[in-house]
């Protein structure tokens, strides 16, 4: 479920569904390149326009200790503008099935949103099966305002401030 906070029109967006298709590529030892290409696709508009767009995401791995991201959103959120987003995570395994991890990201979304963005979160990562995990994760971030370079941006579209900063999510995977 998805909540944009676009109460005003009949039939908001609820629903994100993302196929994607992707590529793994083992590089050399311990490093392996993925891509991926996504498309979000919503079960309605909001603010009265369709959402819809796609992303193509590069990851750069270094073992299962380190990640360089790198990810555009091409017409992301349906406002002409792309989303440029930088992200480098990092893992430290505390025994066989529990890790610690933390990511730092930025993300351009000046074209897009009027602002930029730079987060960061903390967490950590029980494998209870070789299928299954569990994940307790704190995020944050800070907006960087920008002189809005096109009066289409202006109070149109905002994305709303996350409320609880924390996040449980179960992986089953095959």
């Amino acid at each position: 479920m998805v909540d944009f906070g676009d109460e005003e029109h009949e039939d908001p967006a609820r629903v994100e569904v993302t196929p994607y298709l992707g590529w793994n590529f083992a590089l050399a030892e311990n490093w392996r390149l993925d891509t991926a290409l996504s498309r979000y696709i919503y079960d309605g508009e909001i603010f009265g326009q369709s959402i819809d767009y796609s992303e193509l995401n590069t990851l750069l791995h270094y073992g299962d200790l380190a990640t360089a991201r790198f990810a555009v959103a091409f017409d992301a959120y349906g406002r002409g503008g792309e989303i440029f987003d930088y992200e480098f995570q990092a893992r430290y395994p505390l025994t066989d099935s529990l890790e610690l991890s933390a990511s730092l990201g930025y993300e351009d979304a000046d074209a897009v949103f009027g602002y930029d963005e730079l987060y960061w979160s903390l967490g950590a990562t029980w494998f209870f099966h070789k299928h299954a995990s569990i994940d307790v994760r704190y995020y944050d971030f800070h907006h960087f305002a920008d002189v809005v370079s096109s009066p289409d941006l202006a109070d149109s579209f905002e994305l709303p401030h996350i409320e609880n900063p924390i996040a449980v999510s179960i992986s089953i995977g095959f």
